[in-house]
């Protein structure tokens, strides 16, 4: 984790505009926990692009509303099943929130993923995702809304 905030912070200390978010992922037997850092006030602007009446703000989000967009922007599926993204617990740190989802996964079957969120504002958005299985890490770097890598 320590390398991919050395990333970030060298990325971000260029005098142009920089979007990035990190995602952790690890897999277990029947269960999947995700992870996401991103900036507060990039994560308003897509929510409120994507629910013009939303209710959340910089300072204070509303679950409802995290849930839906992540769940719309973040496909996870076995066997053509979408697995819903259940939200465990929001955290806001200085100018970024963390969030951590979890849900069923079965570790017999192969997992596609899409990390397109944020994607729709900000085209050179790049979601960098760590995700740990069976004692192995793998990086996945999404680029553009709809991009897939399927992990086995």
């Amino acid at each position: 984790m320590l390398n991919l905030w050395l990333i970030l912070f060298f990325m971000l200390s260029e005098h142009h505009a920089i979007y990035i978010s990190v995602v952790e992922m690890e897999l277990n037997d029947q269960k999947a926990d995700v992870k996401v850092k991103v900036f507060s006030d990039d994560l308003i602007d897509a929510v409120k692009n994507f629910i013009p009446d939303c209710k959340s703000t910089i300072d204070e989000v509303e679950i409802e509303e995290i849930s839906y967009y992540f769940n719309s922007h973040i496909q996870l599926s076995q066997e053509a099943e979408s697995l819903n993204l259940m939200l465990q617990n929001v955290e806001r740190y200085e100018d970024s929130y963390f969030f951590d989802f979890s849900s069923h996964y079965d570790q017999n079957q192969k997992l596609t993923l899409s990390f397109g969120y944020l994607m729709e504002l900000f085209p050179s958005q790049q979601n960098i995702v760590k995700v740990k299985k069976d004692g192995e890490t793998k990086y996945f770097k999404f680029q553009s809304i709809g991009q897939t890598e399927v992990l086995e």
